[in-house]
């Protein structure tokens, strides 16, 4: 579609027009208006000649103003109304079709110049006499020279343009409908008032295209029919064979064609709805599989962790009956490994993160949820799952009791995210880790302390206490490190 360029600017020049005549129509008033003559004690001051001549100045400038303003005002008036005779061409203008272009006529084909058989040759061409030349010199004027053939060159002969000329065809109604919007939208004063009927008629023209060329999509058989249903509604089939008549098909014929579009779209309907219902029944299959497979790894790894357990205990138990000295209270040993379990969570956490398990702006943790239930990413949903849960323990039972208030506020600020980025969370994992080593081996020290064979300590949380952090551990007094079922002066006392 041509670039149709409409009056730019015609209110905002307009207005500055107006602006400008009031600034001259106020200074002729000014110069139409009479001198002032002053006066002193009755005796009137002469009017001096540059009054006057400011006067005058003044009247012939507005008078000029005014006359070249008014041009100013009619010549914008004839362009707006140019542009409109324009624009009105042009919506009506026949533009090229660049999808079909007209053949070559046979006289515009020039066939290939050949050159002529017979070639006229030059006269034989003698070179001077030698003088005094020796007997076994030959000489070159008794020599014959072979005629040189002389091509006859063809004539310039002027070769026809061979670009095929383009088709020319209506303007379409889509490329009216843009240009009619662009004049509603604009400030010709001339154009704005037939710019909307101009663009109620090209939607409507739109529309029969649309139809138009479903009907040949139809007709070659590469139409949707729930787009055809779309331009040949059901509602008023009448209208519809009367439009398909248009065409040059008879009635009879169009009422066969629409039933046919009709049927097609029905078909196609129930075709995708059963698709549709079979896409959820299989969805609804597959998830209901992955819950079930989600359930039994979380039950395994419950049975795993509840195993460890047990053997802890009895290893534990095992060592503190073969030693001196007194035996940890039942509750503690289990406080222990509690403890020691949610250590070797955040151990697996920080061991088994992969840097696509962060990193989601937009949809953050709804995104990991959706990924579990579809299976999307089965490592991310499980990784997600087991940091939430010891995240619990540590927050709000199993480990609460072993940390310090500023422990559990810094635990809580190095919190990780699924926004967050991978570096940072891999960051985050390591502190809370050491966090959560610091304060059970606190905890494991200040048992060892008391007396508590170190052994047995370290077959309930499963690694060498002293191993677990240089920090110094905290007194046995201390609130935060008393275990869960008892006080450690409570412990049983077996002499051996």
């Amino acid at each position: 579609m041509p670039n149709v360029s409409l009056t730019a600017g015609y209110d905002a020049q307009l207005a500055d027009l107006k602006r400008r005549q009031a600034i001259a129509q106020a200074l002729q008033e000014q110069a139409n208006a009479p001198l002032e003559i002053q006066s002193y004690k009755g005796i009137q001051a002469p009017i001096p000649w540059t009054a006057v001549l400011a006067k005058a100045l003044q009247g012939g400038v507005a008078g000029y103003q005014q006359k070249k303003l008014a041009e100013q005002q009619a010549g914008l008036s004839q362009q707006a109304r140019q542009q409109a005779v324009e624009f009105l061409r042009n919506m009506n203008s026949q533009v090229p079709n660049i999808q079909a272009t007209q053949p070559m006529r046979a006289e515009q084909v020039q066939a290939p110049l050949a050159m002529p058989a017979n070639l006229q040759t030059a006269a034989p061409i003698f070179t001077p006499a030698t003088r005094n030349a020796p007997a076994s010199v030959v000489n070159p004027q008794a020599m014959p020279i072979q005629p040189v053939a002389t091509p006859v060159l063809p004539r310039t002969v002027a070769v026809p343009d061979m670009t095929p000329r383009p088709a020319m065809i209506d303007r379409n109604a889509a490329d009216r409908q843009q240009m009619a919007l662009e004049a509603m939208v604009g400030d010709n004063p001339f154009i704005q008032p037939m710019a909307s009927s101009l663009y109620e008629q090209a939607t409507k023209d739109v529309s029969k295209e649309k139809m138009a060329n479903a009907i040949k999509a139809v007709d070659i058989g590469d139409a949707d029919p729930a787009v055809m249903q779309l331009y040949l509604s059901s509602d008023n089939p009448g209208g519809a064979i009367d439009y398909l008549a248009k065409f040059g098909m008879a009635k009879q014929e169009a009422a066969a064609k629409l039933a046919e579009i009709q049927l097609r779209a029905q078909e196609t309907a129930e075709q995708r709805e059963a698709d549709r219902k079979s896409r959820e029944d299989i969805a609804r299959m597959t998830i209901g599989a992955q819950r079930e497979n989600a359930l039994l790894a979380s039950a395994d790894r419950r049975a795993i962790a509840a195993q460890s357990s047990a053997d802890r205990l009895a290893t534990a138990q095992m060592v503190q009956a073969n030693r001196r000295g007194p035996i940890m209270p039942q509750a503690t040993q289990t406080d222990f490994v509690n403890r020691a379990q949610v250590l070797d969570a955040a151990d697996r956490a920080t061991s088994n993160f992969k840097d696509e398990f962060v990193g989601h702006p937009i949809v953050g943790g709804a995104g990991v949820l959706a990924n579990r239930i579809t299976g999307f990413n089965k490592d991310a949903a499980n990784w997600w799952q087991d940091y939430a849960n010891y995240q619990a323990d540590v927050i709000h039972s199993r480990y609460g009791g072993a940390l310090t208030k500023n422990e559990t506020d810094r635990y809580r600020q190095y919190a990780v995210t699924p926004q967050m980025n991978a570096k940072v969370a891999k960051a985050n994992l390591a502190e809370q880790q050491k966090i959560l080593s610091t304060a059970l081996a606190r905890r494991a020290q200040g048992a060892i302390q008391l007396g508590y064979d170190r052994e047995a300590v370290e077959a309930l949380i499963g690694r060498d206490p002293l191993s677990l952090s240089n920090s110094p551990p905290s007194s046995p007094g201390q609130s935060n490190s008393a275990p869960a079922g008892g006080e450690w002066g409570k412990a049983e006392k077996v002499g051996r």
